[in-house]
């Protein structure tokens, strides 16, 4: 007996039927994704554009947002933020600032820290663009104590009576300059913003990436350094993220260097003794690896900058030995991010103290270099003792520290 389908008694199939509910079909699928289209994306487009292009703020609060909805938070001053550890407090920026936070599509970055600063995605124009930021320094890299030589030997005393990890952590996560004023909290990187700033440099120490033991001894016993890696990482990721939310820019300045290129963690050994290239070499594979993390979209809007070693001890080490290593760094960061402006963050080298004209003509022709300088005046050798004076007259607040700090 023959199959139904394969019966030539079977009527011939009827196209036009066949044709029409194909067109039918048709209609229906493109009526749902325009339905789909309209009413969803459509609208979610419409809800998150007018802070990203435009710049303007609203006065919605971060635990809900009518006019935002789709999980997209955004407030200008006055607005209400809420905290991941749900904690309240208030945008205060009259600078045309706003933050936005969009759950949905966490890689945008379309915000402004205030009126006059391009948006994190929008180019920033060298030469026109004022930067006016703030170094956070002691935020993740701790100095120097008056009861420690150096960082090795801090860590080593704090490792010896085994509170090092616990104070570490609550360093990392409560650093307070004094007593009255706090850094890393989200509520100050909204008061950076607030006054006008709109960048932020953020020192971090070469253990912030993780990594095994140096090597080993004559003896074939274990070198390792004190510090405690990969701890402080975390942080540092928190404190991109607040900086994104608010549009404030990153420069991530690499402040430590295995081997120590300026006696901070006991002598020098970087790129000079025994271990001075192989510790230059374990430099390198650090840069190689945050460069490759701060390169991913989440990242990359927000950290512009990358310094790469920070005030080495030429008159140690040699200008001649911070060239080749300079021109090794350029060359890897650039492998990895392409030379094309706008495809990887700046590259940040310190001048060693010997002044910028010493300089002149490095690396000609190199791409998206900055050269860094520290004009100390208010501390190192000569302690600048100059008052700080209060009052109306703006000639006067402050003496001479404010005008030479915008120098």
């Amino acid at each position: 007996m023959s199959s139904p389908t394969s019966s030539s008694d079977a009527p011939p199939p009827d196209h036009n039927l066949l044709f029409g509910t194909l067109v039918a079909l048709v209609i229906i699928i493109l009526a749902i994704i325009l339905s789909v289209y309209f009413v969803v994306i459509k609208k979610k487009s419409d809800d998150g554009a007018a802070p990203l292009t435009g710049g303007g703020t609203g006065n919605s609060s971060a635990g809900g947002n009518e006019k935002a909805p789709m999980g997209v938070l955004t407030g200008g001053d006055g607005s209400t933020v809420t905290t991941n550890s749900g904690e309240t407090f208030t945008y205060r920026n009259s600078f045309g600032g706003y933050w936005f936070v969009d759950q949905e599509n966490p890689f945008v970055s379309g915000v402004h820290a205030n009126s006059w600063t391009p948006a994190l995605n929008e180019s920033w124009t060298w030469g026109m663009d004022h930067v006016n930021s703030v170094n956070l320094g002691g935020c993740v890299l701790y100095q120097p104590y008056p009861s420690a030589g150096d960082e090795w030997d801090l860590t080593t005393l704090m490792h010896a009576d085994g509170t090092l990890q616990m104070k570490m952590e609550q360093h990392y996560d409560t650093f307070t300059v004094s007593a009255l004023l706090a850094f890393q909290t989200e509520e100050d990187i909204v008061q950076i913003a607030g006054a006008g700033l709109n960048w932020v440099q953020v020192p971090i120490p070469f253990w912030a990436v993780r990594w095994s033991d140096v090597g080993q001894l004559g003896n074939r016993t274990s070198e390792a350094e004190p510090f405690i890696e990969g701890l402080c990482w975390k942080y540092i990721v928190r404190l991109f993220a607040w900086a994104w939310k608010y549009g404030i820019r990153v420069n991530l300045d690499l402040h430590t260097a295995p081997g120590s290129q300026n006696s901070r963690c006991r002598q020098v050994n970087f790129l000079k003794g025994a271990m001075g290239i192989a510790n230059a070499q374990r430099l390198l594979d650090y840069i190689c690896i945050i460069t490759k993390f701060i390169l991913q979209p989440e990242y990359h809007d927000v950290v512009q900058m990358f310094g790469v070693l920070n005030e080495s001890l030429l008159p140690t080490i040699r200008q001649l030995q911070v060239s080749v290593f300079y021109l090794q760094v350029h060359d890897l960061v650039c492998n990895i991010t392409s030379y094309s402006t706008g495809k990887g963050p700046y590259i940040s080298f310190h001048d060693g103290f010997s002044g910028i004209s010493s300089w002149a003509g490095f690396l000609p022709g190199a791409n998206r270099v900055i050269l860094d300088t520290h004009p100390y005046f208010a501390f190192g050798v000569n302690l600048n003792t100059e008052p700080i004076v209060s009052g109306e007259d703006p000639k006067s607040v402050g003496r001479l520290w404010p005008g030479r700090a915008c120098q």
